[in-house]
């Protein structure tokens, strides 16, 4: 796998678990290089189109390059942060983990004077004004309250769900009547003093 686009994915991508891919998945006509999962096509294959798969493959290859930066950096930055938090051990060993006084990798620089996990300080990001007043965000009156983000099939699966339907009802009923449970639950009790046998 020396030729492999992203090494990083190496870490946890085995080289006999990419060998069987190649070995199983489906080449795809008129798209070079490019394997997908049998029957995947056939499934959505009005989703899956040569054009929309030969825009992925173009998109990706314009864009590995900056991906790999990414990914390069972030094994950096990861023994950056193993090695400052190792390194604060012991100094904070004697302070609670609330008090103002506890240490972490939140803020530090590296030796590029790069802050690794924090936001970085005004002088150093060009689109911060140490001076200016940055004004809150309104969120729309739709965005507010109470959300629910499905990661599953899409609408255009052969068969849609109702399970998220059914939950959205279930939610909205134990909500509508959290205030009324105690209330239902009093009255149900007999009038005598002995409680009702269940």
């Amino acid at each position: 796998m020396a030729d492999f686009d992203l090494p990083p994915y190496l870490d946890f991508l085995p080289a006999e678990l990419l060998k069987q891919l190649v070995q199983t998945y489906e080449p795809v006509d008129n798209v070079d290089g490019l394997r997908v999962a049998p029957g995947l096509r056939d499934a959505f294959g009005h989703i899956d189109t040569e054009a929309s798969l030969r825009f992925v493959c173009a998109l990706y290859e314009k864009t590995k390059g900056r991906l790999a930066e990414v990914l390069h950096q972030r094994e950096i930055d990861r023994r950056f942060v193993d090695a400052q938090t190792q390194s604060l051990i012991e100094a904070n060993a004697d302070r609670e983990i609330g008090s103002p006084d506890y240490e972490t990798v939140i803020g530090q620089t590296d030796a590029a004077g790069r802050v690794v996990v924090g936001p970085p300080p005004p002088k150093l990001s060009p689109h911060r004004d140490e001076h200016a007043e940055h004004p809150r965000v309104e969120i729309s009156e739709f965005l507010q309250g109470f959300h629910v983000t499905l990661f599953g099939p899409p609408d255009t699966a052969p068969t849609n769900p109702r399970w998220l339907r059914s939950w959205l009802k279930s939610r909205a009923r134990s909500r509508a009547g959290a205030r009324t449970t105690k209330t239902r639950r009093r009255r149900s009790w007999p009038t005598s003093s002995k409680p009702a046998k269940t």
